[in-house]
């Protein structure tokens, strides 16, 4: 909010940070015993679905205007969704900067 935005777009952005980084941390709780590339071969169709589902959720709640209303959301869904990838990636970077280092 201190950058300018609104309510509505603070509220969109912070969801979608939370979406973004459940998926991360789900992914990094995959890797506690084995390298970070490693978690990602392991075979699990159920995370994928789950990786799916919760990604075209998002996606449907930022741009289809019904659903956005519903959860007072506004603002640039792509603009939106590309800070809500780096924060997830920021998760990712940060839980493998930890593992590292214990």
């Amino acid at each position: 909010m201190s950058q300018g935005f609104d309510e509505n777009t603070v509220r969109a952005l912070v969801f979608t940070a939370m979406v973004a980084g459940n998926i991360a941390l789900v992914f990094s709780n995959r890797s506690l015993n084995a390298s970070w590339q490693g978690a990602w071969s392991r075979q699990n169709p159920a995370l994928w679905w789950i990786v799916l589902g919760g990604s075209a959720g998002l996606a449907l709640v930022l741009s289809v205007p019904m659903l956005r209303e519903l959860f007072h959301f506004s603002g640039d869904a792509p603009h939106i969704l590309g800070i809500g990838i780096m924060a997830a990636f920021s998760i990712l970077l940060f839980s493998a900067a930890v593992k590292r280092s214990v």
